[in-house]
């Protein structure tokens, strides 16, 4: 993991229609989907961080 002001690669699905997006932490915790400012395709710009044991930082 990186430092305080990095940010992390992680994966996260939308909490309204599931779907799965590769997406960036930022340190004061929002989730946003690369690619996607504006969110997910349905609309909605909540996100559920996933657990995942693939190490995306390479």
């Amino acid at each position: 993991m990186g430092n305080q002001t990095e940010k992390e690669r992680i994966l996260a699905q939308c909490s309204e229609c599931k779907t799965v997006y590769t997406s960036k932490r930022y340190p004061d915790g929002s989730v946003v989907p690369i690619g996607r400012k504006m969110g997910c395709q349905c609309g909605s710009t909540s996100f559920i961080e996933l657990e995942s044991e693939l190490d995306m930082s390479a």
